[in-house]
């Protein structure tokens, strides 16, 4: 006989049960999500370090290749001859190619044959300057490769084309490429690294008044006089960093050693945005104040893989008095700071809050500094 009860006791979720539950895993996704995106960060940081120890460790086996030397920071005077526009002060370096580590190309182009990067590296003519192919890139963006053999033509279209994942930060999130600039200087992959250019002391800084009581070494405020290379417009070069102007420094030349003076750091900061005035345009507008990571500078003296540090800490907003070649270093890692490598290859996650002083000696190579970020 039919049982009427038979199967009633048997019963779905009402509908304040599935609220309920739908709530707990809201609550439990709330708690785990910050924990998931705290361990990719985590990752990505840690991605960063090692890319930035892989570029001291490129500069290591470059010295051990070139007596010593290293790349220079950057040097636009690359041209045989009067000739002063763009075209040809950065184009045809005449009958003689580019002297490996100067001329035309940044110090991370001389690099990559020591990155495993040697195909781009042998694409290159070396004859024409590296803000001669970042023009010619921007001219040819919207053509398809030639199929001509010509290594110049090949050339253009290897670097102006090549993002390269190793000099890049996986925290940056914004493009790694500018595919159409409105001026040509500004086209082409870029690179969220950077190397430390040396340091313009400010009186602030370089006064007796304002130094540890227990440093010992003088401190000499850095004039246009002795500067490497003096620039008004795009802000003066000093001769004291482990990349300058137009030489190459030798490691045995980092008087105040390897492990205690900074080699590459991450541009741009997170901060960037929040700068107003006459830099807007460099500062906080796509591509920032990066350029292509295989040029080292124009023609002018405005140095696209290199920075200066002048009135600026780490992560610190640009006033609307500072130069380009003095933007700041940062980054987009969460808590506050930045990976910044040592020329010996170790590297450190730095505080913004790092004292201004002490970021300074650590830029310089041979200020007879004794103090290091780890003290």
């Amino acid at each position: 006989m039919y049982n009427p009860s038979f199967g009633s006791s048997r019963r779905g979720f009402t509908l304040v049960e599935l609220l309920v539950v739908i709530a707990i895993i809201g609550v439990l996704v709330g708690l785990l999500l910050p924990g998931v995106q705290a361990a990719r960060e985590a990752a990505r940081r840690m991605q960063c370090n090692n890319k930035l120890k892989q570029l001291s460790l490129a500069v290591q086996n470059y010295a051990s290749s070139y007596k010593d030397k290293i790349p220079c920071g950057t040097d636009c005077k690359f041209y045989r001859g009067t000739a002063t526009s763009d075209d040809k002060a950065n184009g045809y370096a005449g009958n003689k190619p580019a002297k490996p580590g100067l001329e035309g190309f940044s110090e991370l182009f001389w690099l990559t044959p020591y990155m495993e990067m040697q195909a781009i590296y042998d694409s290159v003519d070396l004859n024409w300057s590296g803000y001669y192919y970042l023009k010619q890139g921007y001219t040819q963006k919207d053509s398809a490769v030639s199929s001509s053999t010509d290594k110049k033509v090949r050339g253009v279209y290897a670097l102006c084309r090549s993002k390269v994942p190793a000099f890049n930060c996986p925290s940056f999130n914004d493009e790694f490429s500018n595919p159409d600039a409105k001026v040509a200087d500004k086209y082409g992959p870029m690179s969220t690294y950077q190397g430390f250019a040396g340091v313009y002391w400010t009186s602030a800084l370089a006064s007796d008044t304002n130094k540890p009581t227990n440093d010992p070494n003088t401190y000499v405020v850095t004039t246009e006089a002795v500067c490497q290379y003096q620039n008004t417009t795009y802000g003066s070069i000093p001769d004291n960093g482990v990349f300058t102007w137009g030489k190459q420094i030798k490691l045995s030349q980092i008087s105040d050693g390897q492990s205690n003076t900074y080699m590459f750091g991450e541009a741009p900061t997170s901060r960037m945005k929040e700068a107003t005035g006459n830099i807007k345009e460099e500062a906080n507008v796509f591509p920032y104040y990066m350029r292509a990571w295989f040029v080292g500078a124009d023609q002018k003296g405005c140095m696209f893989q290199c920075k200066v540090i002048r009135d600026l800490g780490l992560n610190e907003v640009p006033t609307t008095s500072t130069l380009y070649n003095n933007m700041p270093f940062g980054s987009y890692h969460s808590g506050g700071g930045c990976n910044i490598s040592r020329v010996d290859g170790s590297v450190e996650f730095v505080n913004d809050n790092i004292d201004d002083y002490v970021f300074r000696q650590m830029i310089t190579r041979n200020g007879r500094e004794v103090t290091t970020t780890e003290d």
